[in-house]
């Protein structure tokens, strides 16, 4: 471990308690995600790939690793370093988060990292479930997070310096405990039309993950909507939406906070797939938010624009599926249901707005 042969794999964090957090670590590669994204977009690719994380992965206390991996890592001897984090990639569900993902490692692949929806980040994050009112020591909490964040940085590559933590969506929900952890990482939140968005969930399998919603609901969604409302009488698709309200909001919220405080540098970005990733040029822009220009390298444009026209897929098995061509999937209106849009009007479509507004 210290060494950096083997990576951080997934983490256990007891709820509530955050006692005795346990680190999973096993033997697994990078290569196949540097030299196509597209080909293993999600941290669970990587690790898939690996026989030694099937038959050999094992479990040591996180605190301990965390300091001794300093420790080792700050002689001046060391070959092994932890990344610096540059930025966070917040989403709502089906917004292209993999898109940005996927032109961030194409952009610079010999000295990036993309993190993209590892469950260490996610584990860490709901250790304190989603009662506003639950004991948890958020101090603990927070030095968890920068321990597990440190120990995914760390490799052995002196060429490797920046790493990119894309988050899944229910992450966002946390904005504000990630901003306290990280307040010099600017952070962004992709997000499209919250009709198409629903629809996707309703039609594919991010509609039972989201309905685990009705009876264990994620910090904020009972807050969102209202005391007087039970998540067990709303339908589907309001459960759905409420979620997706929730996120919105939150995101909203911390947008509008910072802003007021008139910091010198706006350290959040609302990224419309509608507006801005669907072009060259548009995703380009989106990339220059996290210092990433690519202006004067016509070799990194063509690697970016080669991930652009490709859809990830993940990998089943550990065995690369074919990349195919990316068409923006599009839905039209005769797609989304009338329950879709009226769930929406409820719960999100006034956020949506407002969020174009602070774009």
């Amino acid at each position: 471990v210290l060494e950096g042969e083997f990576s951080l794999s997934s983490v256990f964090v007891p709820p509530f308690t955050l006692e005795d957090a346990r680190a999973d670590y096993c033997n697994f590669k990078f290569d196949s995600q540097k030299e196509d994204p597209s080909s293993s977009p999600f941290y669970v690719d990587l690790i898939g790939q690996s026989v030694h994380c099937t038959d050999h992965g094992f479990s040591v206390s996180l605190e301990k690793a965390a300091n001794e991996a300093r420790a080792y890592d700050s002689d001046d001897n060391s070959q092994t370093h932890s990344m610096a984090v540059e930025g966070f990639i917040l989403h709502a569900p089906r917004s292209g988060a993999s898109l940005v993902s996927n032109a961030i490692m194409a952009a610079s692949p010999e000295t990036t990292r993309v993190v993209s929806h590892s469950n260490v980040i996610t584990q860490v994050l709901n250790a304190c479930g989603a009662n506003k009112n639950a004991s948890c020591d958020r101090t603990k909490q927070i030095q968890i997070l920068k321990d597990a964040v440190y120990l995914l940085g760390r490799t052995t590559d002196a060429q490797e310096t920046k790493m990119y933590l894309t988050l899944d969506p229910q992450a966002t929900v946390h904005l504000d405990l990630l901003r306290e952890a990280f307040p010099q990482v600017p952070w962004m939140f992709i997000y499209r039309n919250p009709d198409v968005i629903l629809q996707k969930v309703m039609d594919t399998y991010d509609k039972r993950m989201c309905l685990k919603n009705r009876r264990n609901p994620l910090k904020g969604l009972e807050e969102f909507v209202g005391e007087e409302t039970s998540l067990e009488e709303l339908k589907d698709e309001e459960v759905c939406s409420a979620l997706l309200g929730t996120y919105f909001q939150k995101v909203v919220d911390e947008y509008e906070r910072t802003a007021s405080q008139q910091e010198q540098q706006q350290m959040g970005r609302l990224v419309n797939y509608d507006d801005e990733l669907l072009t060259k040029d548009g995703i380009h822009n989106v990339l220059k938010f996290f210092n990433i220009d690519v202006t004067e390298d016509e070799e990194a444009q063509s690697r970016i624009d080669n991930q652009r026209q490709k859809k990830s897929n993940g990998m089943v098995g550990g065995s690369p599926q074919q990349s195919q061509t990316w068409n923006g999937e599009v839905y039209t209106s005769e797609q989304i249901s009338d329950s879709v849009v009226q769930a929406n009007q409820n719960y999100v479509h006034s956020l949506h707005q407002k969020a174009k507004q602070l774009q």
